[in-house]
């Protein structure tokens, strides 16, 4: 097994704030609190929102230099599958049969009989839109799904998908091929939002996850492909764009969500690219985030359940939890899978 690579930069430590980001969204919603959460008060947006959108634009960057730096569409393939799928079959796992039986108030026998049951399992295993219920399972909590963070994996996937592309066309058609993809998907935000009509509700739903996160995998993806642009101004870049970000979301300008689809990838790729000795997380503990976005939903729904329904609290051991699930993923199953053969991911 190869040994967990020292990296130079800040990536590991935003991966883990932008997880912690939505678990605060998440201990408001998950007590029917929404509209209660500090930052949506102020500026109209959610830390969840911020969470997600960064985890895609910090996705972009890095699945393109993993296509670069795969040496067949098989190898690439097969890191992806090993990165997301190991960890995300343990969270579906324990879920079902772990906190499944703990928590149903169903007679054991009846919750294991349950279709149900077993539709939950394999549909999240495959990451296909389910009702995200178990059986008898957190009913009596303000929200009653089980885990409704792993929506997310399904773009991912797609995005994951998409990058194909870029082992069927010419190096040199790569930038042609990114300003395309992103194109599209910015003019079907762009289609979205100026006839909301236009489709049904349920597909437009699923249309603006798709283009939505698209757009920010693919901004990723292109400053990836321009990196003279911006990498050797990164300490310039990151105070104005955080500056700008900041003056958006207090004024709140009508065209802000459009501009932040530019400024905020340069805020986090900026921030990202250098190198802060104080908050090399990754080198200490390893890189924690994925499973701590994947565990953390479950785990508040739990103390939810135990009677934890102050936000302060729920917050607290939310975090404090969740970061140690994403701890024992990491080192007991993500990384068994991820420096496998000498592939790094």
């Amino acid at each position: 097994m190869q040994q967990q690579t020292v990296h130079r930069n800040n990536f590991d430590f935003l991966r883990l704030l932008l997880s912690s980001f939505v678990i605060i969204s998440h201990s408001y919603a998950l007590l029917g609190m929404e509209d209660q959460e500090p930052l949506k008060r102020l500026t109209g947006m959610v830390f969840s929102g911020i969470g997600v959108s960064g985890f895609f634009v910090l996705s972009g960057m890095l699945i393109y230099q993993s296509v670069v730096n795969s040496q067949s569409v098989g190898i690439f393939i097969r890191k992806r599958l090993l990165r997301i799928f190991p960890g995300l079959a343990a969270v579906v796992l324990l879920s079902t049969f772990a906190l499944g039986v703990l928590v149903t108030d169903l007679p054991l026998s009846a919750y294991l009989r349950d279709t149900a049951t077993y539709k939950y399992l394999l549909k999240n295993i495959f990451l296909i839109p389910s009702d995200n219920l178990l059986p008898g399972v957190f009913r009596n909590n303000p929200r009653p799904e089980i885990n409704g963070s792993l929506w997310t994996l399904r773009y991912e996937v797609l995005c994951y998908m998409g990058m194909l592309l870029f082992f069927m066309i010419p190096k040199r058609l790569h930038k042609a091929g990114a300003l395309t993809i992103y194109g599209l998907a910015l003019s079907g935000m762009l289609l979205l939002t100026l006839k909301p009509g236009i489709v049904s509700a349920g597909l437009a739903y699923h249309l603006d996850n798709l283009f939505t996160l698209t757009t920010y995998f693919y901004s990723g993806v292109l400053l990836a492909l321009w990196p003279q642009a911006w990498k050797p101004y990164v300490r310039t870049i990151f105070p104005i764009a955080l500056v700008v970000l900041a003056l958006f979301m207090w004024l709140q300008p009508a065209w802000m969500s459009w501009a932040s689809v530019w400024i905020y990838p340069l805020l986090l790729i900026s921030f990202g690219s250098q190198y802060s000795p104080a908050l090399q997380v990754g080198n200490k503990i390893g890189d924690i985030s994925y499973g701590t976005y994947i565990y953390a939903y479950p785990i508040q729904q739990l103390l939810i359940a135990s009677g934890v329904r102050e936000v302060g609290w729920l917050l607290l051991w939310s975090l404090l939890c969740s970061w140690l699930a994403g701890w024992c993923s990491y080192h007991f199953i993500e990384k068994q899978f991820i420096y496998r053969k000498k592939v790094r991911l």
